[in-house]
């Protein structure tokens, strides 16, 4: 079996060719240099090993996730080559190839959790853990906030002798890691990067159980959609007042969102006074066209001069990190200006990391906590910002 493996989601990109389980590596050192020198080392690596396209049986791609621009080359690059050879192409998820690789450091006998850490932006990381040689996950990768991901590593880290972690995000989040009862090390900088070779051994795998994809059918893994795609999804959001005929949609989403929701009497009387009180604001968000559902919906009290009061904000499942809360607290901000309200308050579960992340990025700041403020006892967070 003949395998050329493709990775560039990470810093360094690299090739490799996998003969029966005998890998030969090519890196290119020189960070984010993918599109410039990712060409030029598979034919270097080919005509070193005296193979050509015609001989492969398939070619092995990262898909994400990881930058966006770096899986977009891998991808068309991976792509282009299989149209033209005439080859499959296994989708090689990133994530998942750190537990596929032999590290000198590794101690015969001792159970390690391989967790990948990779910064993802906005607060947020692609993360995921693993056992060895396992692809199946034991913490699911995805975009998470750090605190969510360090409360699902902590439940599963008790069953293993260490957490060894990679990618570049730790030195980012070590705080918050060293505040984790877990017992964990941080893998050598040589093995912190995602790598051909790893691509090379997991997609070796999946080609023999035929998970292979056309040049036209494999696509990317972003777990979240790229920065422009997103922003031009929530730069056409339309926002406007509640109206009664949305209760239903926003009911769904309320009771998707908390786990003591507003009962539907509560939302519904709110609506109602967003349109009697000027003082009471209730805005939704939705796609442009008609017939579109609600997405999203935020509900503000205003005492212009004075202060502001967001009393709710959920986003539904499908929509979140793409935005859209960010853009719903803006408008609120804005009013709040037009208003010349000195100060926007709001409170927030102590454990609601992304909500948390999120108004700290716009200004906010915690004056407080309320203790026991939440129907099961949970502490709220008061916080506020100055206009």
């Amino acid at each position: 079996m003949l395998i050329l493996a493709i990775e560039t989601t990470g810093p360094v990109s690299s090739v490799a060719l996998d003969r029966d389980g005998i890998i030969t590596e090519i890196k290119n050192e020189d960070s984010y240099s993918h599109l410039k020198q990712l060409m030029p080392m598979v034919r270097e690596l080919m005509d070193e090993e005296g193979v050509k396209g015609e001989d492969l049986d398939a070619i092995a791609v990262s898909q994400g996730p990881g930058s966006f621009t770096g899986i977009r080359i891998g991808m068309v690059s991976a792509k282009g080559l299989a149209q033209v050879w005439g080859k499959p192409i296994v989708e090689v998820p990133t994530l998942a190839t750190f537990a596929y690789r032999d590290y000198d450091w590794e101690e015969e006998g001792r159970k390690y959790l391989y967790c990948p850490v990779i910064d993802a932006k906005m607060h947020q990381v692609y993360a995921a853990a693993y056992e060895k040689g396992n692809k199946e996950a034991i913490v699911k990768g995805a975009s998470y906030y750090i605190d969510e991901y360090l409360e699902l590593l902590e439940k599963a880290a008790k069953d293993y002798d260490a957490v060894v972690f990679f990618g570049d995000a730790y030195g980012l989040y070590k705080d918050s890691i060293d505040s984790c009862d877990i017992v964990y090390a941080l893998a050598p900088e040589e093995d912190l990067c995602q790598t051909a070779l790893g691509t090379a051994v997991l997609g070796e795998e999946l080609l023999r159980e035929g998970k292979t994809k056309s040049c036209f059918d494999a696509q990317p893994e972003y777990f979240r959609l790229p920065e422009a795609e997103r922003k031009f999804r929530t730069k056409s959001l339309v926002i406007a007042p509640a109206a009664p005929d949305d209760l239903d949609r926003i009911e769904v989403i309320e009771k998707s969102a908390f786990s003591d929701p507003w009962t539907r009497e509560m939302l519904g009387n709110d609506i109602s006074r967003s349109l009697e009180d000027p003082r009471s604001v209730f805005l939704t968000a939705r796609d442009p066209g008609e017939g579109r559902d609600v997405v999203a919906y935020i509900e503000a009290m205003f005492l212009p001069g004075t202060f502001a009061e967001i009393d709710n904000l959920a986003t539904a499942p499908e929509r979140r990190r793409q935005g859209i809360a960010r853009k719903m607290m803006l408008e609120i901000i804005s009013k709040a200006k037009e208003l010349k309200v000195k100060e926007v308050q709001l409170e927030v579960r102590a454990s609601n990391t992304p909500a948390i992340c999120l108004y700290e990025s716009l200004g906010f700041r915690n004056v407080g906590v309320r203790k026991g403020y939440y129907a099961d006892g949970e502490d709220a967070v008061l916080m506020t910002k100055e206009l």
